[in-house]
């Protein structure tokens, strides 16, 4: 929220309504990545806008 206030996309004036919000913390083993066969159905599918987030 801090990142969208600064580059304008909130009102200085609004403030950052996340702050003082802890961060969740979860356990686990971390980022797993897509297998191949669900990357490529994505990529058959997706916008080139969705495809950008996925570089």
């Amino acid at each position: 929220m801090n990142h969208a206030r600064l580059i304008g996309f909130l009102k200085k004036e609004h403030g950052n309504p996340a702050k003082g919000i802890p961060l969740f913390k979860q356990e686990g083993d971390g980022w797993v990545p897509w297998p191949d066969d669900v990357r490529a159905e994505f990529e058959s599918l997706a916008s080139p806008r969705a495809r950008l987030v996925d570089e």
